[in-house]
């Protein structure tokens, strides 16, 4: 049986290293990223080729179509993987609105915080929402990032990813085809707890906030090691029992931040902390940090990521007082209103809705 043709949205570290796993599985793999992006298409050459280095194995595969079109990158794809920093989703859902054609498949990887509801706001807005079946998994499938323009390593393989559709009534045909795609990939109740349980809520933000001193200005930041203390540990436990707060409203299971990194394979064991289980992972200790606190760890990772947190938890009557004051101190530090630039209500599609309203919503749809 002959593979689908994917098109992998994104030019970066996660889109490579996809769009190369994939063709080794014999996809036909199309390639897009904006034209201010063309220099990483360009350095595939004429051979479409990219270089994916796992262990101590070294392959090269070549992808199908490399293009910054994106009527002809959607064209002939069935299914479609973004895989594109979270602040960049909103002008990319409105490029892709008037390509998106009848049973496409389209797969927020990762959906950061509330993506797959982004998306759907957007679409439905413009006239397209149903056109396509749409999806987003919990994570990225794999730690990865480029060593060369045309080469990505692999450092690790998520053990366990979620995947949820959105509306969920709509998993029975869309599960299978989002876990055919990677492996580890679990059914989820709704693209929320997908959501909810990204890693990057609590293990970027808060860690640079509370660490800002030594992270602004520091070439030789560790962000995990020099950043999670015990008390930066014991915080991010407090601000976790909000998200799993959040989730419980929403009649999701309560997995926590330091169980969920030994599930996915970060870290090799739960210890009797998070202190300890975060310490014990050799690729958190082993990796660089920011070196500025204009990064993606605050710009992206805060307005996109722990912002929908606060503001689903306000929609639903479940108070997140350490969230609200994280995203209000981030602001202050990069002199930007989060609560008006990031991931809001209204761009979830949840303005007005209560807890009864959202859990319906999540589940049916517009």
């Amino acid at each position: 049986m002959e593979k689908q043709k994917v098109c992998v949205i994104g030019s970066g570290n996660g889109a490579f290293t996809v769009a190369a796993k994939l063709a080794l599985a014999k996809y036909k793999v199309i390639l897009w990223d904006r034209e201010e992006f063309k220099e990483n298409l360009n350095a595939l050459g004429a051979e479409k080729r990219i270089y994916i280095e796992e262990e101590e194995d070294c392959q090269s595969v070549c992808l199908y179509q490399v293009t910054c079109n994106l009527e002809e990158a959607l064209e002939e794809a069935e299914i479609i993987l973004v895989v594109i920093p979270s602040f960049a989703f909103q002008v990319t859902a409105r490029d892709m609105a008037p390509y998106v054609k009848e049973g496409q498949y389209i797969f927020l990887c990762a959906g950061s915080t509330g993506g797959a509801l982004e998306f759907a706001k957007i679409f439905h807005d413009a006239g397209v929402y149903g056109k396509a079946r749409l999806g987003e998994y919990c994570t990225l499938p794999y730690g990865c990032k480029k060593t060369e323009k045309n080469k990505v390593r692999i450092a690790t393989s998520l053990k366990y990813n979620l995947f949820s559709a959105f509306p969920a009534k709509e998993n029975p045909k869309v599960y299978p085809v989002a876990a055919s795609l990677f492996e580890n990939v679990h059914l989820a109740k709704d693209v929320m707890e997908c959501s909810l349980n990204n890693g990057n809520i609590l293990s970027h933000g808060p860690i640079m906030i509370l660490n800002a001193a030594h992270t602004d200005g520091n070439p030789d930041n560790y962000h995990y090691r020099d950043g999670i203390t015990p008390a930066v540990a014991d915080l991010l436990d407090r601000m976790d029992e909000e998200r799993m707060s959040v989730g419980d409203a929403l009649g999701h299971p309560r997995v926590p931040l330091a169980e969920s990194y030994v599930q996915k394979g970060y870290c090799p064991r739960l210890e009797v902390t998070t202190y300890k289980t975060l310490r014990g992972s050799r690729d958190f200790m082993s990796s660089a940090g920011p070196t500025s606190l204009n990064h993606r760890y605050m710009t992206e990772d805060i307005p996109f990521s722990a912002l929908p947190v606060a503001v689903m938890g306000k929609q639903i009557g479940t108070p997140t007082p350490l969230f609200d004051a994280l995203i209000t101190l981030a602001g202050g530090l990069m002199g930007v209103d989060y609560w008006k630039t990031g991931r809001t209500a209204e761009c979830l599609g949840i303005q007005g809705k209560g807890k009864e309203e959202i859990i319906n919503f999540l589940q049916n749809g517009y």
